[in-house]
């Protein structure tokens, strides 16, 4: 935590996506780049427990940026620090790339150094993967859906699905991120029955511009939700390539289903699904 003037900061570190600048996402929520400097010797004077010095020197060359959130006090300071690392998930969701924010840190001060923490050890085999750098158009659809999407974080369906999409990659299977992906799915649509044709349908409505789009975008859906009961029932799939193409576009369906409900601002109730069906 750090003081400057009546403003209060926490500073959280994270790995896998690259900034070439600052970026302000709200007046109180910015990132930038950022690297640790020191060596794995100096760290030790910099860490608090010998288990956290070992984690952390394991991964401070990985480290590419900063979240700083503000407050006007210590306490919405750390309030806002820990609310916004959804805003890392929906970036993550608009990248469809793994982010990680495993580490804070303390700037000095006259008492003691500047020290970082271990503070999320939700880690994946992708961390070591070179970061990816962010397109500016890509910040700026993060801005702009930022607000909607800080708000529908009160609906457990929406943020599990969310969550699902930010977090899966951590799972080295992709039969079982595959499963997870679609539970995402199946959280946001919220039915409970005549699942592949009623999804399908819906997701056909909901995208499709016209006829010919609608009946393409119906036959995708039922593909991939048969790709899913394939990873449910453990039946497999003949290549590895049929695999990973049923992942890659589950993924992205699921990763627009997000972005098109926060557009929308409100999470689908079976009467509205029910209405675009029949429309």
């Amino acid at each position: 935590m750090c003081r400057i003037g009546n403003m209060h900061s926490t500073y959280t570190l994270g790995i896998g996506i690259k900034l070439a600048h600052d970026f302000e996402l709200t007046d109180k929520i910015t990132i930038r780049p950022y690297s640790i400097k020191y060596d794995h010797l100096q760290l030790m004077d910099h860490t608090l427990t010998k288990s956290e010095y070992g984690f952390i020197c394991s991964l401070s060359d990985l480290v590419t940026f900063e979240m700083e959130c503000k407050g006007n006090d210590a306490k919405s300071a750390a309030i806002q620090g820990w609310n916004s690392q959804w805003a890392l998930v929906l970036l993550s969701v608009i990248l469809r790339k793994p982010i990680y924010w495993p580490l804070s840190r303390m700037p000095a001060t006259k008492a003691r150094k500047e020290i970082y923490n271990l503070s999320n050890i939700f880690i994946g085999p992708s961390i070591f993967k070179d970061p990816y750098e962010i397109p500016s158009e890509k910040l700026d659809l993060w801005k702009s859906k930022y607000p909607k999407f800080d708000k529908m974080m009160d609906n457990p369906r929406f943020s599990s699905a969310a969550a699902i999409a930010c977090n899966h990659f951590h799972e080295p299977r992709l039969s079982i991120r595959i499963a997870a992906i679609w539970a995402g799915i199946e959280s946001i649509i919220g039915l409970d029955q005549e699942l592949r044709f009623r999804i399908a349908l819906y997701i056909s409505k909901l995208f499709g511009q016209s006829e010919s789009e609608r009946e393409k975008i119906f036959a995708d859906t039922k593909k991939l939700y048969d790709g899913r009961s394939r990873c449910v029932h453990g039946s497999g799939f003949k290549t590895r390539a049929a695999e990973k193409k049923i992942y890659t576009e589950s993924l992205e369906l699921l990763c627009n289903l997000i972005l098109k409900i926060c557009q929308i601002g409100k999470m689908p109730k079976p009467k509205d699904i029910e209405s675009i069906i029949l429309s």
